[in-house]
């Protein structure tokens, strides 16, 4: 009984080390956002609409006409974020360039 409760143990502590590593990677992401966005600002709608088809890795449309967009964010230490944003059927993919 013992080492079934260390093993649980062991469990949560491992889930709170991924949970803290995603929250890293989830503010790390937004940081990397803002810092987009304010720049996207700047540009004239052509040149925003060019930035943006760069990040886009891939686009789809189901049958009831919800669009997904998987994102590909240029990075050299982020992991993937596999769970949609909140609201949107919005992944990112982050990739290493």
């Amino acid at each position: 009984r013992l080492e079934s409760l260390r093993g649980r143990v062991e469990h949560c502590r491992a889930r709170e080390s991924a949970q803290a590593q995603r929250l890293e990677l989830a503010e790390q992401v937004m940081a990397w956002a803002e810092l987009m966005g304010d720049g996207l600002d700047d540009l004239p709608q052509e040149k925003q609409r060019e930035v943006l088809l760069l990040l886009l890795d891939e686009a789809t449309i189901d049958r009831e006409n919800n669009v997904n967009l998987t994102l590909a964010i240029p990075t050299e230490d982020l992991a993937s974020i596999d769970e949609p944003v909140s609201g949107s059927q919005c992944r990112l993919r982050c990739s290493e360039s």
